[in-house]
């Protein structure tokens, strides 16, 4: 598991952990374009050296808005491994072409669904 913090004008913390063949990421805190810069940075470098397929952002314990580019430059990388991004806890008004689920579970099941 690693854990990330970036303190600034708005304090996010990150927790990210492999189970299951699949990346949690879980924030917490404010999510906002000025930082992520380095946990997306991370997450990639993640993403690429190791082949991730799924992965699922936790936004249920935090705050963000929508310009954030942190979900986009990751499903790109998904798409290219042929896997699935999930989001859970945010506004699917907001974030409409991304794949949501309510929590983790759900995200679990579906990729059991899709790929099993």
């Amino acid at each position: 598991m690693l854990n990330y913090s970036s303190i600034g004008d708005d304090i996010l913390e990150v927790s990210v952990e492999f189970a299951k063949g699949v990346l949690f990421v879980r924030f917490y805190g404010f999510l906002s374009k000025d930082n992520t810069k380095q946990i997306k940075n991370i997450l990639i470098d993640i993403l690429n050296k190791g082949g991730i397929k799924y992965l699922v952002f936790n936004l249920n314990n935090c705050k963000y808005n929508k310009n954030i580019d942190i979900f986009k430059d990751c499903n790109k990388i998904i798409k290219k491994n042929k896997g699935l991004m999930f989001l859970c806890g945010i506004d699917e008004e907001i974030f409409k072409n991304y794949r949501y689920v309510n929590n983790e579970i759900n995200a679990l099941r579906k990729i059991n669904t899709c790929f099993n």
